[in-house]
């Protein structure tokens, strides 16, 4: 069975309704993708194109672009079947609270990683009966694994040749023991316990797919 929370997508959605403010944070955590149910891919997109145009989120304005979309009909609930411009009202009544939209996002999207792991893992076991040696098995799996944890945002280890760690350690010891310490920190915690820091004449390139959040990191 694959991992789904319909009341977490439904919540979601219910929670940018409600706050249409919250978008801009919740699109660089979820995308439409990261929905399991087909209808909450299209009202995500739907609000995704309406942002990029400037419009504000609401019933009407979705309601607008599902149809020119030509899926305004067949949006179905979940739950009850209820279709249209209607269950995009009934969305928006539900008991969601906007304020916990971020919790809902990130749910969501731990769910379709989950869904990842789960089709990669089935693909190992085709690559174990149809007879693969176990190294290309753990290859194959250590290979697409990363690929889900690249487009789910989990944190990556950087990777440098072993006299390259060894020189950057003796640096960072030695700025450290005389005070003079030579990195500037971004003031995001995270990235900075991630990086430790920002330090001269290092390049890093930051990357992700469209709208998960890299101009508004830059900036």
């Amino acid at each position: 069975m694959p991992v789904y929370n319909s009341d977490m997508e439904e919540a979601l959605l219910s929670s940018v309704f409600k706050d249409n403010a919250l978008f801009p944070i919740l699109v660089d955590l979820v995308n439409a993708q990261d929905f399991y149910w087909s209808p909450h891919k299209w009202l995500w997109t739907s609000f995704l194109n309406l942002h990029e145009a400037g419009s504000s989120i609401d019933i009407i304005t979705a309601s607008e672009e599902l149809e020119r979309a030509g899926s305004l009909d067949d949006y179905v609930s979940a739950f009850g079947g209820i279709r249209g411009r209607e269950a995009l009202s009934k969305l928006k009544e539900l008991d969601a609270d906007q304020n916990h939209a971020e919790t809902y996002a990130r749910s969501v999207n731990d769910s379709s990683t989950c869904r990842k792991v789960q089709e990669t893992m089935n693909k190992g076991l085709k690559w174990i009966n149809d007879g693969n040696r176990a190294i290309e098995i753990i290859s194959n799996l250590e290979h697409e694994l990363g690929k889900v944890a690249v487009y789910s945002g989990a944190k990556s280890v950087s990777i440098m040749k072993a006299p390259e760690a060894v020189e950057k350690a003796r640096r960072l010891h030695e700025n450290a023991r005389t005070g003079n310490s030579i990195e500037i920190k971004t003031g995001l915690r995270d990235l900075d316990s991630l990086l430790g820091g920002l330090f001269p004449r290092e390049l890093i390139i930051v990357s992700a797919r469209t709208g998960e959040g890299k101009t508004g990191l830059l900036l």
